[in-house]
């Protein structure tokens, strides 16, 4: 799945960069196929995550147009090089219907990758003369 339409030509959710996700891909685990593999990213434009947003997955398991289980992502403040960390929490029945990250969590405080090493370094640089430019 891919979502381009908040694109830069319509302008991220609530004028923040760090809310644009721009594309979802699920597929079997390479290797072990009782795996699912899911990648989330967001708009390339953003220098980090919100840390106060909660990014989330919800699945209907059921067809009865309710969530079943949700994974829901936070991340933490960038450190002062623009690193985070985030959590994912797995949550499931009526619990999987609250707009908080609860459930069970699944991943603490792991380091976000942000791509090839140094990559980051120069988009900060980029999106620095972007700013100074305007």
């Amino acid at each position: 799945m891919s979502n381009h339409f908040t694109g830069l030509s319509l302008g991220p959710p609530l004028g923040d960069q760090r809310l644009d996700l721009c594309d979802l891909y699920a597929f079997q685990a390479p290797g072990n196929a009782s795996r699912t593999v899911l990648i989330l990213n967001a708009n390339p434009n953003a220098d980090a995550l919100h840390p106060d947003a909660v990014y989330r997955l919800n699945i209907d398991n059921y067809g009865d147009n309710l969530t079943g289980i949700a994974f829901s992502w936070v991340f933490s403040s960038p450190a002062s090089d623009g690193s985070q960390t985030y959590s994912v929490f797995k949550a499931t029945g009526a619990e999987a219907r609250s707009p908080e990250a609860v459930g069970t969590t699944i991943v603490s405080g792991a380091a976000v990758s942000s791509g090839p090493p140094g990559q980051r370094g120069q988009q900060r640089r980029l999106q620095d003369r972007r700013r100074q430019a305007q």
